[in-house]
């Protein structure tokens, strides 16, 4: 840390501060502390932009004594333990790869969790529906924010048979933020728990915005389906 003298020493709640990878684990260090218990947490510390390499980090507290003068003291030891985390590091380098390429795949793809809040959706349906990542990664959107309609009712959690996993294919129209409606297929994946509750979804979207359909047959029948999910009329069939 540079450190000259005493005076340039600084607390280890403060050297770390400006880190978002490592504040959570300082704060649960500090906090048992101050308790006089003893704590060891491991944080992986990101590259740095001078391209420096991810390193691991072992933060170790405890109390300098059990009882009597130094009871109220406490030891912190850093380690830098990289090398015996090497196998971790080379999981989130594949980790970090597969998200791209899932992000940057040629078709959309999302996940619902049973209350309806998109989990996550990748780059490329962001896109698409003209959604900025780091506004869908705060939690915000919801599955009645990008699905026109009531196609959204297609897509609604319900109990089905335990353990199983059922897969429907849906011609619906997704909209974008700012409410023009893009025609998509989905290819909608749910698993179901062992007392058959829904867990979060699997959609692989695919455009037909700008599909050229040879089949008129099949032209008919999709622009069917979207009409008869959006008509503004209540319809059922028996």
């Amino acid at each position: 840390v540079d450190a000259v003298d005493a005076d340039d020493v600084r607390p280890v709640e403060r050297l770390f501060v400006g880190d978002p990878q490592v504040s959570e684990a300082i704060y649960q260090l500090a906090k048992a502390a101050r308790e006089g218990s003893s704590l060891q947490r491991e944080v992986r510390v990101p590259g740095g932009a001078d391209g420096s390499e991810a390193r691991w980090l072992r933060f170790r507290v405890r109390p300098l004594q059990e009882s009597g003068a130094y009871a109220r003291w406490t030891a912190w030891t850093i380690g830098d333990v990289t090398r015996e985390r090497a196998r971790q590091e080379d999981f989130f380098v594949e980790l970090r790869d597969a998200i791209d390429f899932l992000d940057h795949a040629p078709v959309g793809f999302f996940s619902v969790d049973p209350k309806g809040k998109v989990s996550y959706i990748n780059a490329t349906l962001a896109g698409w529906l003209d959604y900025d990542l780091a506004q869908v990664g705060s939690g915000d959107l919801k599955l009645t924010d990008i699905v026109a309609g009531e196609g959204g009712a297609l897509l609604a959690p319900m109990p089905g048979e335990p353990g199983n996993v059922k897969t429907d294919v849906h011609d619906i129209d997704l909209k974008t933020r700012g409410g023009r409606t893009v025609p998509m297929r989905l290819y909608h994946k749910v698993a179901f728990a062992a007392d058959g509750t829904p867990g979060g979804s699997r959609t692989v979207v695919l455009s037909r915005a700008r599909e050229e359909v040879a089949d008129p047959a099949r032209t008919a029948e999709v622009r069917f389906v979207r009409f008869f999910h959006n008509t503004p009329m209540a319809i059922a069939t028996v």
